[in-house]
């Protein structure tokens, strides 16, 4: 559902640069790669993941496409650097939750790619709060959000309205909420 909110936005555009934020398997990268013919940098904190991550970039002939970098969010990424195009598939679901989950997904995911910490939000709040700095002018952000985030997703990008324009909370196929997306707002 990410991806499709993703595509249906954004213009296939060669000069365009992406991000994958959070990338775990690398799909996201791969997607946006292969339906925008873009360039794209795939980030993740798990060095096991970027192995993972890379094979599949070779597997479907995007290796020359996608810079994998191993980063805690954007701290490895220049200062400098910009984007236009941001999408996330982050960490949210809240740590005092994650037991409770189905076995199949505690025993075949590692806690780092599910726990937002408290809450859920907090992997949610930090790429809110520094995609903005890595954006061109008019760039978008797109973050896949838990169905029970709406309202504390939503008054967060009320805080941030002097970053972000055009905010819509869109909901998935069965009707909760599941994607955030913003543009961010031209200085």
């Amino acid at each position: 559902f990410l991806l499709e909110q993703v595509l249906a936005t954004c213009s296939r555009t060669l000069s365009a640069r992406a991000l994958d934020m959070c990338t775990g398997s690398g799909v996201i990268a791969v997607v946006l790669a292969k339906e925008l013919g873009c360039p794209v940098v795939a980030v993740d904190i798990s060095e096991a993941a970027l192995r993972v991550a890379a094979k599949n970039f070779s597997r479907h002939q995007e290796a020359d496409r996608i810079q994998p970098v191993c980063s805690d969010l954007f701290a490895a990424l220049a200062s400098n650097r910009k984007f236009d195009l941001i999408v996330s598939n982050p960490p949210y679901i809240a740590e005092e939750q994650i037991d409770r989950l189905e076995p199949e997904v505690c025993r075949s995911e590692p806690r780092l790619a599910l726990s937002g910490g408290p809450g859920g939000m907090k992997i949610i709040e930090q790429i809110a709060l520094e995609a903005h700095h890595f954006l061109q002018p008019g760039g978008w952000l797109f973050l896949e959000i838990g169905a029970d985030q709406k309202k504390a997703v939503g008054d967060l990008f009320r805080l941030l309205a002097h970053r972000y324009r055009e905010v819509q909370i869109l909901d998935d196929w069965a009707g909760r909420p599941r994607v955030v997306q913003a543009r961010h707002v031209p200085r």
